[in-house]
């Protein structure tokens, strides 16, 4: 076995290796009126998992954890007060960032 192979099986045995990134398919709901009050987001993808945080424009929210394939997160007002678009991504405690999707602010 190789150095490598030894590292990854040792983190592995003790639960520290990361699963797969994630991985997001769909926003509930997908638009929002502005200047509506804040809004329960539900994130739905695969690869999630507890401890991940959801990335609204340029505001970070901490996730409730649903199951690995949901999250959710209570968006400000502040966030929705003015029309336009936000990219909605999803980021992991190793650096790793989820695609984007597109949420509207009518």
């Amino acid at each position: 076995m190789s150095t490598v192979q030894w590292w990854f099986r040792r983190r592995w045995k003790k639960g520290l290796a990361p699963g797969l990134a994630p991985a997001l398919s769909s926003l509930s709901p997908v638009n929002v009126a502005h200047g509506a009050a804040s809004l329960a987001l539900a994130v739905n993808g695969n690869n999630l998992q507890p401890g991940e945080k959801i990335h609204f424009g340029a505001t970070l929210y901490s996730a409730t954890f649903v199951s690995s394939h949901q999250l959710t997160a209570t968006i400000a007002a502040a966030d929705l007060a003015t029309a336009g678009t936000k990219t909605v991504t999803v980021s992991d405690a190793f650096g790793r960032t989820s695609n984007g999707l597109t949420f509207t602010i009518t």
